[in-house]
This record gives C-alpha cells, sequence and structure tokens, in this order.
C-alpha cells in the first residue's frame, strides 16, 4: 500500500511464492525492484534463494526485504 502511495507498479505474487516465480515475473515485468518480505524466521533462507537466483538469471534488480524477523545485520549479508 506505502509503495503504490509513492507512485510505483505494484505487482502482488501473494504468499509462498518460489524463488523461480520471482524470477519469471521480474522478467516479464521489466522489475527495476523486488520487494520479499519474511514473516517467519523459518522462511528467509527463501530470501538468499530468490535473490541469488535472481542474480543467476541475469537481471539487474535492486531488492528490498522486510519482514517481522529481518534484521538490519541479516539484510546487510554478503548474498546480496
Amino acid at each position: 500500500m506505502m509503495m503504490k502511495g509513492a507512485g510505483f507498479e505494484v505487482i502482488d505474487l501473494g504468499v509462498d511464492v518460489t524463488s523461480e516465480k520471482f524470477v519469471e515475473k521480474a522478467k516479464a515485468a521489466g522489475a527495476q525492484l523486488v520487494g520479499i518480505s519474511a514473516l517467519l524466521t523459518t522462511t528467509m533462507p527463501k530470501m538468499e534463494k530468490t535473490i541469488k537466483d535472481l542474480k543467476s538469471a541475469g537481471l539487474k534488480v535492486k531488492v528490498m526485504i522486510g519482514g517481522a524477523p529481518v534484521t538490519q545485520n541479516y539484510a546487510d549479508k554478503s548474498w546480496r
């Protein structure tokens, strides 16, 4: 809602989304920014996989992560 309010076009993929789906949609939309949120610590490793897969696919996108368990230290990891 905040991103839409700031003028961004938002494509909501929903919950429990595979990294392959993120890559597919980012390519199709010509995305410049991909946002990923986790509500549980158990889902945070999927963020890492998604970021690695976006890079492996050759996509030059900024990735914004967030959610209840995400810390600044986690966001600053080198896999970003």
